[in-house]
């Protein structure tokens, strides 16, 4: 109720009193008290309408008048805001037609009984008149509509939960920023556990080209990210069905240890991987590998052909020669005896000299125990036994190898005099009727006794040749110690003493 309206009602009040409380005064008392009344309420009503005021009270924004009722109940004889705040509501649903007032007098009270039976709040009307919790409740309900917050207010945040928490509440916010709730969250372990690196191997020196049965040195070295002691192990490739235990499960060959010199002899030839195992103390271990030929210079098998070699990434074409690198820093007497290398049909093979290998003279050269002959040059035989070039090599019914010029499977025939051979575009000759070198031989081979062989002929030295002690074949025009089967095993520096020609089993085909 406005300022105004108070003084008004408050005027017309004592107006109203003033018979009771002043009984005792007279008429012409009564009367001038009434003007002075009359008086200000004839101001205050100037003030009011000086102001533009109203005597009803404004409904409140965003809902009826009756939404501001502070409380109930509300009956006869009451007074003030919410009186007047129900006169209005009253009025405006057609049961108050009179002016407001802010008392709860019998018209205020009739006009709610109208209400209450029409809403159906009461049945009757005796029930009536008082404005009390079930009329409450439902002008709220029905005429009440409390409008959404500002886009930019948030609703009251809900309080911290009294759960525990392993780590901190920490607050959960909408898309507007408004606190809606709180999550539970883990403290977090900041310590920084390092990851423990693998040692490095930084090299392993050592050869490459090993002879068999001969202990060779490789030399590593390494080192830790951690700075801690690296331990190293060694699988020298030729640990045979171990092999891939030692590789895939246990990554350990020799014992652990902080050495880092190692030394190894192999038993057998071929080509064996290295691999160094590293490991620091926390178990982290890593690995370096390097590959290793293992030869036998007494023992090499040879290919005749036109392949090339490569030796240290550099390739050599089919017949050179080079110093052996197994031999730069070794006295042993395999390098002694055997200080060269020759590419022979795409194998290395260690020879004695320069010249004694596999020959690539000229067309029209001509050889003899690995040496070679120009065209027009000499040899002279001396005088030997040629015990076994009487008959023909199969028996043929008493038939020297002279009756068969064509077949290149003859010894040279010598007498118990020397002969002379020439070379003669590629080809031997003998000055000798008693000579004979078979048709198209360029290279021949003669034992240390004399004998001579051709080129495929095959050789044997024992009591016979079911009971040899070596055999041995002529090839290219040189010697070399060959298995029954005519396999070439090694190339011999000097000639062989032999007792005869060796002739295989018929069911064995020898191509020269």
């Amino acid at each position: 109720m406005s300022t105004f309206k108070r003084a008004l009602c408050a005027s017309l009040a004592g107006l109203i009193l003033v018979p009771v409380i002043s009984s005792a005064l007279t008429a012409d008392e009564v009367k001038a008290q009434i003007e002075v009344l009359l008086a200000q309420i004839a101001q205050l009503q100037a003030k009011i309408a000086a102001a533009g005021g109203s005597t009803e009270v404004a409904p409140p924004a965003g809902g009826n008048v009756i939404c501001s009722i502070s409380r109930f109940p509300l009956k006869r004889g009451d007074s003030g805001g919410d009186v007047e705040a129900l006169q209005l509501f009253l009025k405006s649903q057609g049961y108050f037609s009179v002016d407001i007032t802010g008392f709860f007098g019998p018209i205020t009270e009739n006009g709610l009984i109208q209400f209450q039976l029409k809403v159906g709040i009461i049945s009757q009307a005796a029930d009536g008149g008082v404005f009390g919790a079930r009329t409450f409740q439902y002008v709220i309900s029905t005429y009440c509509t409390r409008p959404p917050p500002p886009s930019n207010q948030c609703l009251t945040p809900p309080p911290q939960p009294v759960l525990t928490c392993t780590g901190t509440w920490e607050k959960n916010n909408d898309p507007k920023g408004c606190h809606v709730g709180w999550t539970c969250v883990s403290a977090v372990d900041t310590t920084v556990t390092p990851i423990n690196k693998p040692p490095i191997i930084s090299s392993v020196v050592g050869p490459t080209t090993v002879d068999i049965n001969k202990s060779n040195t490789w030399r590593v070295s390494g080192s830790d990210p951690e700075g801690n002691v690296v331990n190293f192990s060694v699988v020298w490739g030729d640990e045979g069905s171990s092999l891939s235990q030692l590789l895939n499960i246990s990554r350990e060959g020799t014992p652990y240890s902080s050495a880092v010199s190692y030394s190894h002899a192999y038993s057998s030839t071929g080509k064996f991987t290295i691999v160094v195992f590293a490991k620091d103390a926390s178990g982290a271990d890593t690995t370096a590998t390097l590959s290793v030929q293992v030869n036998d210079p007494d023992l090499t098998n040879i290919g005749i052909g036109g392949s090339s070699c490569k030796l240290n990434s550099k390739t050599y074409p089919d017949g050179e020669v080079t110093a052996s690198p197994a031999c730069a820093a070794s006295s042993s007497s395999s390098c002694t005896s055997y200080p060269f290398l020759q590419c022979m049909g795409g194998t290395w093979v260690a020879i004695p000299s320069i010249g004694s290998g596999y020959l690539t003279g000229d067309v029209n050269s001509c050889v003899i125990n690995g040496t070679v002959y120009g065209n027009g040059q000499s040899y002279t035989l001396p005088p030997g036994p040629n015990l076994f070039d009487s008959a023909y090599p199969s028996g043929g019914n008493g038939k020297t190898c002279r009756d068969f010029p064509n077949e290149n499977i003859c010894a040279l025939l010598t007498g118990s005099s020397s002969v002379t051979l020439t070379c003669q575009n590629g080809m031997w000759s003998s000055d000798s009727q008693y000579g004979y070198v078979p048709y198209g031989t360029g290279s021949l081979c003669v034992s240390a006794n004399g004998i001579v062989f051709t080129n495929g002929q095959r050789a044997y030295s024992g009591a016979n040749q079911f009971q040899t002690e070596h055999l041995y074949m002529c090839r290219e025009g040189r010697w070399f110690t060959t298995d029954i089967y005519g396999n070439v095993i090694v190339l011999l520096a000097t000639p062989p003493t032999v007792t005869g020609v060796y002739y295989p089993p018929q069911d064995i085909n020898i191509t020269p």
